[in-house]
Protein backbone atom coordinates (compact mmCIF):
# COMPACT_ATOMS: atom_id res chain seq x y z
CA UNK A 1 0.00 0.00 0.00
CA UNK A 2 1.24 3.46 -0.87
CA UNK A 3 0.61 6.03 1.81
CA UNK A 4 -0.31 9.58 0.95
CA UNK A 5 -2.63 11.16 -1.56
CA UNK A 6 -4.57 9.44 -4.26
CA UNK A 7 -4.54 10.43 -7.93
CA UNK A 8 -7.24 13.10 -7.63
CA UNK A 9 -5.25 15.19 -5.15
CA UNK A 10 -1.87 16.90 -5.50
CA UNK A 11 0.94 14.46 -4.86
CA UNK A 12 -1.15 11.40 -5.66
CA UNK A 13 0.78 10.40 -8.74
CA UNK A 14 4.17 10.68 -7.06
CA UNK A 15 3.21 9.14 -3.71
CA UNK A 16 4.94 5.84 -4.42
CA UNK A 17 7.91 7.03 -6.45
CA UNK A 18 11.41 6.72 -5.05
CA UNK A 19 12.66 9.77 -6.92
CA UNK A 20 13.22 13.44 -6.22
CA UNK A 21 9.72 14.69 -7.13
CA UNK A 22 7.50 17.74 -6.80
CA UNK A 23 3.72 18.07 -6.85
CA UNK A 24 2.54 21.44 -8.14
CA UNK A 25 -1.12 22.44 -8.34
CA UNK A 26 -2.91 25.53 -9.60
CA UNK A 27 -2.52 27.08 -13.05
CA UNK A 28 -0.42 30.04 -11.85
CA UNK A 29 1.93 27.79 -9.89
CA UNK A 30 2.14 25.36 -12.82
CA UNK A 31 3.14 28.18 -15.18
CA UNK A 32 5.65 29.47 -12.63
CA UNK A 33 7.28 26.07 -12.22
CA UNK A 34 7.36 25.42 -15.97
CA UNK A 35 9.23 28.72 -16.31
CA UNK A 36 11.65 27.63 -13.57
CA UNK A 37 12.26 24.36 -15.43
CA UNK A 38 12.90 26.28 -18.68
CA UNK A 39 15.43 28.45 -16.82
CA UNK A 40 17.19 25.33 -15.53
CA UNK A 41 16.47 26.07 -11.88
CA UNK A 42 15.03 22.63 -11.09
CA UNK A 43 17.65 20.43 -12.73
CA UNK A 44 17.87 18.25 -9.59
CA UNK A 45 14.17 17.27 -9.78
CA UNK A 46 13.50 13.94 -11.51
CA UNK A 47 9.75 14.28 -12.01
CA UNK A 48 7.14 17.01 -11.56
CA UNK A 49 3.44 16.26 -11.20
CA UNK A 50 1.41 19.20 -12.51
CA UNK A 51 -2.27 19.81 -11.88
CA UNK A 52 -3.94 22.92 -13.22
CA UNK A 53 -6.68 22.86 -10.56
CA UNK A 54 -5.66 24.32 -7.16
CA UNK A 55 -6.60 21.20 -5.16
CA UNK A 56 -6.02 18.74 -8.00
CA UNK A 57 -8.87 17.24 -9.98
CA UNK A 58 -10.97 17.08 -6.87
CA UNK A 59 -10.92 20.89 -6.70
CA UNK A 60 -11.62 21.47 -10.39
CA UNK A 61 -14.09 24.01 -11.74
CA UNK A 62 -16.79 21.49 -12.62
CA UNK A 63 -16.63 19.59 -9.32
CA UNK A 64 -20.17 19.27 -7.98
CA UNK A 65 -19.20 18.58 -4.37
CA UNK A 66 -17.47 21.00 -2.03
CA UNK A 67 -13.78 20.46 -2.72
CA UNK A 68 -12.76 20.39 0.93
CA UNK A 69 -15.47 17.89 1.88
CA UNK A 70 -14.59 15.74 -1.12
CA UNK A 71 -10.90 15.87 -0.18
CA UNK A 72 -11.72 14.88 3.41
CA UNK A 73 -13.90 12.00 2.19
CA UNK A 74 -11.15 10.80 -0.14
CA UNK A 75 -8.58 10.94 2.67
CA UNK A 76 -10.85 8.71 4.79
CA UNK A 77 -11.15 6.15 1.97
CA UNK A 78 -7.39 5.75 1.47
CA UNK A 79 -6.73 3.99 4.79
CA UNK A 80 -9.80 1.79 4.25
CA UNK A 81 -8.98 0.61 0.72
CA UNK A 82 -5.36 1.57 0.15
CA UNK A 83 -3.77 2.86 -2.99
CA UNK A 84 -1.91 0.61 -5.35
CA UNK A 85 0.66 1.74 -7.85
CA UNK A 86 -0.81 1.77 -11.35
CA UNK A 87 2.51 1.71 -13.19
CA UNK A 88 5.58 -0.20 -12.10
CA UNK A 89 8.47 2.05 -11.14
CA UNK A 90 11.01 -0.07 -13.05
CA UNK A 91 8.94 0.21 -16.24
CA UNK A 92 8.70 4.02 -16.01
CA UNK A 93 12.40 4.28 -15.18
CA UNK A 94 13.24 2.16 -18.23
CA UNK A 95 11.17 4.43 -20.49
CA UNK A 96 12.78 7.49 -18.89
CA UNK A 97 16.26 6.12 -19.57
CA UNK A 98 15.30 5.41 -23.20
CA UNK A 99 14.35 9.08 -23.56
CA UNK A 100 10.60 8.64 -23.97
CA UNK A 101 9.89 11.76 -21.90
CA UNK A 102 12.23 14.05 -23.83
CA UNK A 103 12.34 15.54 -27.29
CA UNK A 104 15.36 16.07 -29.49
CA UNK A 105 13.86 19.17 -31.05
CA UNK A 106 15.23 22.48 -29.89
CA UNK A 107 12.64 24.54 -31.77
CA UNK A 108 10.33 26.95 -30.01
CA UNK A 109 6.76 25.78 -30.75
CA UNK A 110 5.42 29.31 -30.22
CA UNK A 111 7.53 30.61 -33.10
CA UNK A 112 6.01 28.01 -35.41
CA UNK A 113 2.37 28.70 -34.54
CA UNK A 114 2.34 32.47 -34.08
CA UNK A 115 1.71 34.43 -37.27
CA UNK A 116 4.23 37.05 -38.28
CA UNK A 117 2.82 40.47 -37.44
CA UNK A 118 4.16 43.94 -37.82
CA UNK A 119 4.75 45.91 -34.64
CA UNK A 120 1.64 48.01 -35.25
CA UNK A 121 -0.47 44.88 -35.78
CA UNK A 122 0.91 43.42 -32.55
CA UNK A 123 0.07 46.62 -30.65
CA UNK A 124 -3.50 46.62 -32.04
CA UNK A 125 -3.93 42.96 -31.11
CA UNK A 126 -2.67 43.71 -27.59
CA UNK A 127 -5.17 46.58 -27.24
CA UNK A 128 -8.05 44.30 -28.30
CA UNK A 129 -6.90 41.63 -25.82
CA UNK A 130 -6.81 44.23 -23.02
CA UNK A 131 -10.36 45.43 -23.88
CA UNK A 132 -11.62 41.86 -23.63
CA UNK A 133 -9.71 41.37 -20.36
CA UNK A 134 -11.70 44.28 -18.90
CA UNK A 135 -14.92 42.38 -19.67
CA UNK A 136 -13.77 39.07 -18.18
CA UNK A 137 -14.26 38.29 -14.48
CA UNK A 138 -10.66 37.14 -13.91
CA UNK A 139 -11.75 33.90 -12.23
CA UNK A 140 -9.05 31.87 -14.06
CA UNK A 141 -11.48 28.92 -13.83
CA UNK A 142 -10.75 27.23 -17.16
CA UNK A 143 -14.40 26.33 -17.78
CA UNK A 144 -14.16 27.93 -21.24
CA UNK A 145 -11.40 25.49 -22.19
CA UNK A 146 -8.54 27.98 -21.96
CA UNK A 147 -6.07 27.72 -19.07
CA UNK A 148 -6.64 31.33 -17.97
CA UNK A 149 -8.56 34.50 -18.87
CA UNK A 150 -5.70 36.09 -20.83
CA UNK A 151 -5.32 33.05 -23.07
CA UNK A 152 -9.09 33.06 -23.58
CA UNK A 153 -9.00 36.77 -24.53
CA UNK A 154 -6.19 36.09 -27.00
CA UNK A 155 -8.18 33.21 -28.49
CA UNK A 156 -11.21 35.51 -28.91
CA UNK A 157 -9.09 38.14 -30.66
CA UNK A 158 -7.54 35.47 -32.90
CA UNK A 159 -10.98 34.10 -33.79
CA UNK A 160 -10.39 30.75 -32.07
CA UNK A 161 -13.07 31.31 -29.40
CA UNK A 162 -16.19 33.35 -28.77
CA UNK A 163 -17.00 35.52 -25.74
CA UNK A 164 -20.10 33.37 -25.28
CA UNK A 165 -17.77 30.54 -24.19
CA UNK A 166 -17.13 32.37 -20.90
CA UNK A 167 -19.45 30.79 -18.34
CA UNK A 168 -19.25 33.77 -16.00
CA UNK A 169 -20.13 36.33 -18.70
CA UNK A 170 -23.17 34.26 -19.69
CA UNK A 171 -24.17 34.02 -16.02
CA UNK A 172 -24.16 37.82 -15.66
CA UNK A 173 -26.21 38.49 -18.77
Amino acid sequence: MVSGWVGACPGGEIAGLNMNCLAVSGIKETISYLEKIEMGLLHDIDYVEFRSCPEGCIGGPLTVADKYQAKHHLQRLVPMFGVEKRVKYAYVKKLYEKGWFFTDKQENPLEQTSPHRSISEGIERHKRVEKIMELLPGKECGICGSPDCRTFAEDVVDGKASLTSCFHLNKIE
